[in-house]
């Protein structure tokens, strides 16, 4: 699993969160300032915590950013239903009041990752694309994928119908499974040999798109 950000500049109540997170069994990467909140906009996490009162940059533009890449869970300290609305407005799939429980903060997370996870899978009735078990099933027919094959498939399903470029891939890939840009092309071929060419499509200027 990769990291969970923690956008917080809270020093005592970042240090606490990630304790009770950690022992929970996630990795967390405290992103405390505004050079380091930037991190959002262009390395993937597991989830993104964001606190709405985050002082050294706009914690609702940070939510939009890291939307795009990850799921995200907001926190305010406000009440008001206004709050919580811009953050859902702006990318949060969640947003808790605090203070919140810490155990209820992890069962949510579970949660919006096991979504995320399964929302990542595909079937339209002749093709089924099944991540976890790293196969493909066409016409009844089932290809199995190498790992290397279903990472790029997992973010091709994740940003469906926008297509993604290799580069942009290649720094979405978990930091284990970075490989070589003629790699992940190779593998995108082999993608589209098992998927059919009407499923893995490059558009030319933008990226490759799983359609």
């Amino acid at each position: 699993m990769r990291p969970v950000a923690l956008v917080e500049d809270d020093a005592m109540f970042a240090r606490t969160l990630r304790a009770s997170l950690e022992a929970e069994g996630f990795r967390v990467q405290h992103l405390g300032d505004a050079a380091a909140a930037q991190t959002l906009a262009h390395q993937p996490f597991s989830i993104a915590l964001i606190d709405l009162e985050f002082r050294p940059a706009p914690a609702l533009a940070l939510c939009r950013e890291a939307s795009t890449l990850q799921p995200v869970i907001a926190f305010t300290g406000h009440s008001d239903v206004e709050t919580r609305v811009a953050a859902l407005e702006n990318g949060a799939g969640d947003c808790l009041i605090r203070p919140f429980n810490l155990r209820e903060l992890a069962v949510r997370m579970r949660n919006m990752l096991e979504r995320a996870s399964t929302q990542a899978n595909y079937d339209d009735g002749r093709v089924l694309v099944d991540l976890e078990a790293m196969t493909v099933t066409i016409g009844g027919e089932e290809h199995a994928l190498t790992h290397g094959e279903n990472d790029i498939l997992a973010i091709l399903l994740a940003h469906a119908p926008a297509p993604v470029s290799v580069q942009d891939i290649a720094t979405l890939l978990p930091a284990e499974a970075r490989v070589q840009l003629g790699t992940i092309e190779s593998r995108i071929k082999s993608l589209r040999r098992k998927l059919g060419g009407e499923h893995i499509v490059t558009r030319r200027g933008w990226g490759v798109q799983f359609v």
